[in-house]
C-alpha cells in the first residue's frame, strides 16, 4: 500500500504548552509492505511498514535505496519514459558488474588432451580407466588414442573436422575422445540408445567425414554416403598383425579451434549443435581441477551418457588431472542401488550427477562421507540437498548451460539448505554473469532478471545457424569485443552475491537433468499423418517432473500406443512423453495461443488415455501388486494390462515401486526388469522366476568364454560372494581373464531357509547345484578363509567320484584337523565380531547394545551394498545367523582326506588389530595333498585380504596360476 499526505497536519495550540509530532511505531504491519510519505518543508519523507515474516531489514533498505535512485533519476528527467530510468546507484552497479564478476586469471592455454599426454609420459603405469571388466593405465590409454589418432589423420581429419563417436560406455569411450581430439578433430558424441533418423540427421548436419564405433553400432546405424566408419575395437586388435601405427604429429590447435560439438533439443523440431572451442574446454578443467582438488589417487565416478555435455567432467577432466576414471554401465547409473554398490566398489571419490540420480542414491541410504559430490542439471530441492549434505564429504549444487562450457556456477554447501532454493552460486574462473532486464540493464539485488553469460566458457555459437546463433550469442555491452550468451534462465543475485536460480523464461524445461525444447516434441508429435494439432506441457517439479503430449486427431481417431512408437522412432527416449492423450480440442487463451496451464494433468490424462481396455486383477497376486502401483502412481483403477510409463511413470517411480515390491513378496526385482515388464500381469509373472533366482546357490559373478570351465568361488564364514567382487574385477586383467566366474552362495543367506549345520553337507548340496550348471569336469575351485575348508571338502567329493580337479585355491584358509582353530575373539558375539570386520570402531562398537549395534550395521551395509536382500535389518539377522552356522560348522569339521591335485595356497601378511585371527600355518596342508603344496604370502590381514588393494593382489597371483 502506498500512502501520500501533502502537508502534514499542523500540531495543536494548547495554551500555555508547547507541542510537536512524534512518530508512533505501531509495532506491527497491517499489509505486506506499506510505504508512507508526506511533505514537511519542501522535502519528501517516507516510511516503510513491512511484515518481519516476509521481508527483511536489509531487503527493505535495499528497495528503498532503489525507489530512490528512480525518483532521483525521473527529477532529473521528467520526461523520459518511466522504463528507462535507472534503479541501481553507481556503488551498487559497480559491485553488480564489476565486483562479483572479478574472476579473472591466467588463461588456459593447453588444449586438454596434451596434459593427459604429460600424464601419460610421467606415470604410465598409473591407473587411468576402467569398466569393471577391462582397465587401461595411461600409457595404455594413450597409446590407443593415437592409434585412432593416426587412423583419423590418414583418413583427412585436422582441425575443426567433425569425427561421430558412438562408442560404448566402456574404456574405449575416453581413449575414443582422447582419439579424436589428438588428431586434431572435433568429437560429436552421439548415444548409442539414439533412434536412427536422429543419429542419421546429427551425421548429416554436423558434416562428420568419420564415425568411430564400438560393438554392434555399425550394423545398426545408417550412415549417409561419404561417412567412413572406424571400428575401434577392431583397429586396436589389429594392431599387433599391422604393426604399431604411431600417432601423428600433434595438430597445429589454437584455443578456438574446436574441441566438441555437443547436440541439445531445438525448438524447431531438430537438434543444434553446440560448438565448444578448446579455450573453454581447457578453462573449465582447470577451474574443475582446482576447486575439487582431483589429483591422483581419485577415482571419478562416470555415470552420464557422453551425449550429455556434463560427461566431460566425468571422462577427460580427471584424466588431465592424473585421477581415474570409473565407467559405470547404463543398466547400472540407471539403478540407484546397483549405482551405490558400484560406487563402494570402485572406492569413489568424485561423484556428479543430476538431482534425479541423487534422489535415487540417497533413497538406498547410501552414505560416502568422503566423496566430493557434484549436483547439477536441473534444480537442487532444499530437502535433497540437506540429505546429501549430511550423508557426503563436500556437496556443490553447480549450473550452466552447454552452450557455456558444462558449469558456469557453483556453489559449497556449507550449512543447512533451509526451506528456500538453494543458490547456484558464483561464477567459475574467467567467467561474467549478467542479471539483466529486457533492455539489458543490471536489476538490483534480490530483482529476478534473466541471466547472460560472458567469458573464456562461452561457445562459438550453433553449426550451421547463424541466426539462431546471433539471437543467442549476444554482443556484451560492459566488456569491449566481448560476447555474452542468452540462458533464456531467471535468476536474481542475492545479497552476497551468489545467483539463485528460478526457471526459464521460455519454452525450455528441464527433465531428469535434460534440456528439453518442448517445440521439439511437438513438432516431432505434429509429423504424424493422423496428429492435426499438438501441445506438450511438463507437469510436477525436480525429480517427479513428467512430459506429457496432447493431441487432436484429424479425421480418422489414431492410436495413442501407436504414437507413442512413432515418437521412440524419432526422439531420444528421455524426450518420449510418458503420458499421451487425445483431446476434441486444444485449451486457447482469450488472444488464441496455447493454454499450457489448462491442460489436463498426468492422473487425469491417464485415466482417459487411449489404452487396451482395462483388465482387472484375477488373483491375490496381481491385486496386490495393482494395489502397489495405484500407490506410487496416484492412480485408480489400474489394470493388469495397463503400460506403467504410460500412467506417469519414469525411472525414480519405478525404484519406488520395486522397494515396495521388496516388501511385500519378500522378493528383490532389479530395476532395469521393469522396463521389459512394463505391466502388473507381466511384473506378476516374472515373482516366482525371482523368488526361485534367491534361492539358488550358484550365481554369475563374471562372464566369460562358455567353452572354458568356470573357476567356482565359495562364500567365506558370512555366506556371500559380495566379498568376492574386487578379486573377481582384477581377474578380469588376468592372462587367463576370459573366464567365467561363478559363486556359491550359503543356504538361507538369500531365504528364510535354515542354513546348513556341517560342512559335508554343504559340499554335498553345492555339488548338485555346480553339476546342474557344470555337469563334467576338470573343476576349478576356490575359496577365502571357511570358503576354502567347503572348497577342499568338495575337491574330495569330486576326486572320490573321479571327476578331475584342476585347481584349488585357499586363501588364508586353516587346514582341518583335530584341534579347530584359535580365536582372539572368539568370546565376543558374532554380532560384535562382524561389526568389527566391517570397519567399525572396536571400542565404540564394543560400548554399543545390540539394538545399536544393529542399526549401525546396517548403515554401513545400506552404504557399501554388502547386505543380502531384503529389509535391511532381517538381511542383517539372516547374515548372523548364517555366519554363526558357518562358524559352527567349521569348528566340527573333521577329515582325512587327502587330494591328487596340488593345493594353491595364499596366506596374509599381518594380525588385525582387534579381531586378531592367528596367522595360517601352511605346513599342515601338507599331508592333504599327494600333490605339491604351493605357498605364497600376500600382503593385508584376514580381513582385508579381498579389499583393494590387497584383492589385487591376490587377483594376479591367482590369474597366473589358473589352467589356461
Amino acid at each position: 500500500m502506498l500512502v501520500l499526505n501533502e502537508e502534514a497536519a499542523a500540531p495543536p495550540a494548547l495554551p500555555g504548552l508547547a507541542a510537536e509530532p512524534l512518530a508512533l511505531a505501531s509495532g506491527a504491519s497491517k499489509f505486506d509492505l506499506s510505504l508512507y510519505f508526506s511533505e514537511e518543508d519542501g522535502e519528501l519523507h517516507g516510511e516503510a511498514v513491512f511484515a518481519t515474516d516476509l521481508y527483511d531489514r536489509q531487503t527493505i533498505a535495499r528497495m528503498t535505496d532503489a525507489l530512490l535512485e528512480l525518483l532521483t533519476a525521473a527529477a532529473d528527467a521528467p520526461d523520459a519514459p518511466v522504463g528507462s530510468l535507472a534503479l541501481l546507484g553507481d556503488a551498487e552497479e559497480q559491485r553488480v558488474l564489476h565486483e562479483w564478476n572479478d574472476t579473472a586469471e591466467a588463461g588456459a592455454d593447453r588444449p586438454l588432451h596434451e596434459l593427459v599426454g604429460e600424464r601419460a609420459a610421467r606415470t604410465p603405469a598409473a591407473p587411468a580407466v576402467d569398466d569393471g571388466l577391462r582397465s587401461l593405465d595411461y600409457g595404455g590409454l594413450w597409446a590407443a588414442a593415437g592409434r585412432l589418432a593416426g587412423e583419423l589423420t590418414r583418413l583427412g581429419v585436422g582441425p575443426d573436422s567433425a569425427v561421430a563417436v558412438c562408442v560404448e560406455r566402456s574404456v574405449l569411450l575416453p581413449a575414443a575422445l582422447l582419439g579424436v581430439l589428438r588428431s586434431g578433430g572435433t568429437y560429436v558424441p552421439v548415444d548409442p540408445e539414439y533412434p536412427a533418423d536422429r543419429v542419421e540427421y546429427m551425421l548429416s548436419d554436423s558434416g562428420a567425414r568419420v564415425l568411430v564405433v564400438s560393438g554392434d553400432a555399425a550394423a545398426r546405424l545408417r550412415t549417409p554416403d561419404g561417412v567412413r566408419v572406424v571400428d575401434l575395437e577392431a583397429l586396436l586388435a589389429t594392431e599387433g598383425a599391422a604393426g604399431p601405427v604411431g600417432a601423428p604429429a600433434p595438430a597445429a590447435l589454437h584455443p578456438e579451434h574446436l574441441a566438441y560439438a555437443i547436440y541439445t533439443s531445438g525448438s524447431t523440431g531438430r537438434p543444434k549443435g553446440v560448438m565448444v572451442p578448446h579455450r573453454a574446454l581447457a578453462n573449465f578443467a582447470r577451474d574443475m581441477t582446482r576447486r575439487l582438488a582431483l589429483a591422483p589417487g581419485d577415482t571419478v565416478a562416470a555415470v552420464t551418457t557422453a551425449s550429455f555435455d556434463i560427461a566431460v567432467l566425468e571422462l577427460l577432466v580427471p584424466l588431465a588431472a592424473g585421477a581415474a576414471v570409473r565407467v559405470v554401465d547404463r543398466e547400472t547409473a540407471r539403478d540407484g542401488v546397483l549405482l551405490g554398490r558400484e560406487l563402494h566398489a570402485c572406492a569413489a571419490t568424485v561423484v556428479q550427477a543430476t538431482p534425479a540420480t541423487w534422489h535415487q542414491l540417497m533413497e538406498t541410504g547410501w552414505r560416502a562421507p568422503a566423496v566430493r559430490a557434484l549436483c547439477g542439471g536441473e534444480a537442487l530441492p532444499s530437502a535433497l540437498a540437506e540429505r546429501m549434505r549430511a550423508a557426503l564429504g563436500t556437496v556443490w549444487n553447480v549450473y550452466g548451460p552447454t552452450e557455456t562450457t558444462v558449469w558456469s556456477t557453483a556453489h559449497e554447501l556449507s550449512g543447512p539448505a533451509g526451506e528456500g532454493a538453494v543458490p547456484i552460486g558464483s561464477a567459475l574462473a574467467n567467467t561474467r554473469l549478467y542479471v539483466l532486464d529486457e533492455r539489458m540493464r543490471p536489476v538490483p539485488v534480490g530483482v529476478f532478471g534473466e541471466l547472460f553469460i560472458a567469458g573464456d566458457g562461452v561457445a562459438r555459437g550453433y553449426h550451421g545457424r547463424p541466426a539462431l546463433t546471433a539471437d543467442r550469442f549476444v554482443p556484451d555491452p560492459y566488456t569491449p569485443g566481448g560476447r555474452l550468451y542468452r540462458t533464456g534462465d531467471l535468476v536474481r543475485r542475492l545479497p552476497d552475491g551468489d545467483l539463485e536460480y528460478r526457471g526459464r523464461a521460455d519454452g525450455q524445461v528441464k527433465v531428469r537433468g535434460h534440456r528439453i525444447e518442448l517445440g521439439e516434441i511437438e513438432a516431432a508429435l505434429a509429423g504424424h499423418p493422423l496428429v492435426l494439432a499438438a501441445a506438450v506441457a511438463v507437469h510436477g517439479e525436480g525429480v517427479d517432473a513428467v512430459l506429457a503430449g496432447y493431441v487432436t486427431w484429424r479425421d480418422a481417431e489414431g492410436d495413442l500406443r501407436a504414437l507413442g512408437d512413432f515418437l521412440r522412432e524419432e526422439l531420444p527416449e528421455y524426450m518420449v512423453p510418458r503420458v499421451l492423450s487425445a483431446l476434441e480440442r486444444l485449451p486457447l487463451t482469450p488472444n488464441g495461443k496455447l493454454d499450457r496451464r489448462a491442460l489436463p494433468t498426468p492422473s487425469a490424462t491417464a485415466a482417459t488415455a487411449d489404452r487396451t481396455p482395462r483388465v482387472a486383477p484375477r488373483d491375490a497376486v496381481e491385486l496386490r501388486m495393482a494395489r502397489l502401483w495405484e500407490e506410487v502412481l496416484e492412480v485408480a483403477p489400474i489394470g493388469v494390462r495397463d503400460d506403467f510409463f504410460d500412467l506417469g511413470g519414469h525411472s525414480l517411480k519405478a525404484f519406488t515401486l520395486m522397494g515396495a515390491v521388496q516388501r511385500e513378496f519378500g522378493v528383490e526385482l532389479p530395476l532395469n526388469l521393469l522396463f521389459r515388464r512394463r505391466t502388473v500381469e507381466l511384473l506378476c509373472e516374472a515373482l516366482p522366476e525371482a523368488a526361485a533366482a534367491a534361492a539358488r546357490l550358484l550365481v554369475p559373478l563374471a562372464e566369460g568364454d562358455p567353452a572354458r570351465p568356470p573357476l567356482i568361488l565359495v562364500h567365506p564364514r558370512g555366506g556371500d560372494v559380495v566379498c568376492y567382487r574386487d578379486l573377481v574385477r582384477g581377474l578380469a586383467a588376468a592372462p587367463a581373464g576370459d573366464r567365467r566366474v561363478l559363486g556359491l552362495e550359503s543356504v538361507g543367506y538369500n531365504t528364510p531357509d535354515a542354513p546348513l549345520e556341517r560342512v559335508e553337507e554343504m559340499a554335498e548340496r553345492y555339488l548338485a547345484a555346480v553339476r546342474e550348471e557344470v555337469p563334467s569336469g576338470p573343476y576349478l575351485l576356490a575359496g577365502w578363509s571357511f570358503g576354502g575348508t567347503v572348497a577342499f571338502e568338495m575337491a574330495a567329493r569330486l576326486e572320490a567320484a573321479g571327476e578331475t580337479v584342476a585347481f584349488l585355491g585357499l586363501v588364508d584358509t586353516a587346514a582341518p584337523g583335530p584341534v579347530p582353530r584359535a580365536d582372539a575373539t572368539a568370546g565376543d558375539p558374532d554380532l560384535l565380531r562382524y561389526g568389527i570386520a566391517a570397519g567399525l570402531d572396536a571400542g565404540e562398537a564394543r560400548g554399543l547394545d545390540e539394538d545399536a549395534l544393529l542399526d549401525a550395521l546396517v548403515r554401513r551395509g545400506r552404504e557399501d551394498g554388502s547386505l543380502p536382500r531384503g529389509s535391511a535389518s532381517e538381511a542383517l539377522r539372516r547374515l548372523l545367523r548364517v555366519a554363526e552356522a558357518n562358524g559352527a560348522a567349521s569348528a566340527a569339521y573333521r577329515t582325512e582326506a587327502v587330494l591328487d591335485t596340488d593345493v594353491h595356497l595364499w596366506t596374509v601378511a599381518e594380525v588385525h588389530d582387534e579381531l586378531a585371527t592367528p596367522l595360517v600355518d601352511p605346513e599342515p596342508w601338507r599331508p592333504r595333498t599327494g600333490g605339491a603344496l604351493r605357498h605364497a604370502v600376500v600382503p593385508g590381514n584376514h580381513h582385508t585380504v579381498m579389499d583393494p588393494p590387497h584383492a589385487d593382489v591376490v587377483a594376479r597371483a591367482l590369474g597366473g596360476v589358473l589352467p589356461l
